[in-house]
């Protein structure tokens, strides 16, 4: 069985994903419920008995010369014409993939039937910027120049990691405090379930922060990372690790 964790994108106040702070977008729809995104027809292909053919990203529609278009149907054979064109068919379930050279503006059609599903897609091998979401690399690319001493605690090391040790504790402490007062009084008062809570604490502080990374300046995270990178760690007897 699949069961699929949300309908619709929600309004979540800690959020800062894809360019939209303040939303969890895990959903199968947009959160004005006027776009099915991929997910939505990936479902449907296992799910529904309605014929249909989608071909994934409608929004994509700036790609590489050299690329791959992928189609979710609940038929067992599809098609993939180029400016009328056909290049490929396909037998198989729910997921179909057809590697393809463009030039130019391309109209693609995938069909099964009489079900049938088109884009435009122009070719190109600059970058997009519209495809950006604007933020820095210090996300990503946090560490490109300061390698990590495993001896020495840094971000990479879990919540409960560095509770273990009071000054890597107080930094922790500081980049919480400065995380949540980004993200205003609702983050400020509202309170994590004990469950949540322990399951956040069991995972690197790297991973907690790429979902508040607009809380910090650039070059703050690595500047964090080289304070704990400053303490040692410690064994299970208080001895310093080697």
């Amino acid at each position: 069985m699949l069961f699929p964790w949300t309908l619709a994108d929600f309004a979540a106040d800690g959020r800062e994903e894809g360019g939209k702070p303040g939303q969890n977008q895990k959903g199968l729809v947009t959160i004005d419920r006027n776009i099915k995104k991929d997910s939505y027809y990936i479902y449907k292909a296992y799910l529904s008995k309605q014929p249909f053919v989608h071909i994934c990203g409608h929004h994509y529609t700036k790609r590489p010369h050299h690329t791959t278009i992928k189609v979710y149907s609940n038929q067992v054979e599809v098609s993939l014409t180029i400016n009328g064109h056909r290049l490929a068919k396909q037998k198989g379930q729910h997921v179909f993939t057809f590697p393809v050279d463009l030039q130019g503006k391309s109209t693609v059609t995938a069909s099964a039937g009489n079900y049938h599903d088109t884009i435009t897609i122009t070719a190109t091998d600059q970058p997009v910027p519209e495809y950006s979401n604007g933020t820095s690399g210090s996300v990503t690319n946090w560490f490109d120049k300061d390698p990590i001493n495993p001896n020495y605690y840094s971000i990479n090391d879990s919540i409960n990691d560095l509770k273990k040790n009071p000054q890597a504790a107080a930094i922790y402490q500081e980049i919480l405090v400065k995380a949540t007062s980004s993200f205003g009084d609702v983050a400020k008062a509202s309170k994590m379930p004990p469950a949540m809570e322990k399951k956040m604490n069991a995972i690197s502080l790297a991973k907690q922060l790429k979902m508040v990374a607009r809380a910090f300046k650039p070059g703050e995270i690595e500047q964090y990372n080289r304070e704990l990178q400053q303490i040692k760690k410690t064994d299970e007897r208080g001895s310093k690790q080697n």
